[in-house]
């Protein structure tokens, strides 16, 4: 016999678990499967930062970075000891942005997430200020605040809340095949010992890292990301780079503070001394936020009910 269910999730990443936690909280029957581990790739491999995209509101995406602010009052609030604050500093220099713009960005950036329990963005002088030591020619600048996160440990609290919700997690089972008819997919899983079975499901969603790669579909797409939104609104109501890009110095790995970390412009004139926390890279987009990922963690990380 079949086993049938609402909704398919190919990928245990952050993106995945959370679908999954969201779905089997609706009551949706939800069954997410991973051809590896539980943030194997890219949810394990980002820059750990939770933030609201401070780079986005100079491209007036306000929508973007007030959800995401919101997010990380929400993580922070259910789970701090996997997220917790951090201060960045903004050098000012020739090349950089001209401080009132900054200014105003950072203003912005302290009141689109609404209620903060973040200190608010300040004004400093970088030559006296301790931030400043890490920095070659330090000088006038702003330091303001987001969060770092243990990315891989927020996926597998993700994951146990959805399991604790109905959800089937199935790691080390590739979706081999997947052919659409007339009423659903019919999928093929695959374990990694080679044993093989068939389920039934309404929808498929992709939740997979750019880590990973395609699979045998035949009868048409899958939803990619958070595309179950169709499936999801059913069962609940209301709304379900330029030559100053910026340059990112993330976290350093382990669980200590390991120095300073700086955020600068890569137009400036501002280099991090070689000792300097954390490894530069281009500001992309950071840590994947998954939406809803509401479940009361504690310091063990058990979950204890949530929204």
């Amino acid at each position: 016999m079949t086993d049938s269910y609402d909704l398919l999730i190919v990928g245990g990443g952050i993106n995945g678990v959370a679908i999954a936690r969201d779905a089997a909280g609706r009551g949706l029957r939800v069954l997410l499967c991973d051809k590896g581990d539980l943030a194997g790739a890219t949810s394990s491999a980002s820059s750990k930062l939770v933030h609201g995209g401070l780079r986005y509101l100079e491209h007036g995406d306000f929508r973007l970075v007030r959800e995401s602010l919101a997010e990380r009052e929400v993580l922070l609030r259910l789970a701090p000891y996997l997220v917790r604050p951090m201060s960045f500093a903004l050098p000012q220099g020739p090349g950089s942005r001209p401080g009132w713009l900054v200014r105003a960005g950072l203003f912005l950036y302290d009141r689109l997430g609404g209620a903060r329990s973040l200190p608010g963005a300040r004004a400093l002088d970088l030559r006296q200020d301790p931030l400043g030591r890490p920095l070659r020619a330090p000088g006038a600048g702003f330091v303001y605040a987001d969060c770092r996160v243990d990315d891989a440990r927020l996926t597998v609290v993700t994951a146990r809340d959805a399991a604790a919700r109905g959800a089937v997690i199935l790691t080390r089972t590739a979706l081999v095949a997947a052919q659409r008819e007339p009423d659903s997919w019919r999928a093929g899983l695959q374990h990694e010992k080679g044993e093989r079975h068939e389920v039934a499901a309404r929808q498929v969603t992709v939740g997979r890292g750019a880590a990973d790669q395609g699979e045998h579909l035949v009868g048409g797409p899958l939803a990619h990301g958070g595309h179950a939104k169709d499936l999801l609104a059913e069962h609940v109501e209301g709304p379900a780079g330029d030559a100053q890009r910026l340059a990112l110095a993330g976290p350093a790995r382990g669980d200590g503070d390991g120095g300073l970390q700086q955020l600068g412009l890569a137009g400036g004139q501002h280099q991090a001394a070689p000792d300097a926390a954390g490894a530069v890279a281009g500001a992309a987009d950071a840590l994947e936020q998954a939406h809803h990922v509401a479940g009361r963690v504690d310091q063990h990380g058990q979950v204890d009910g949530g929204l």
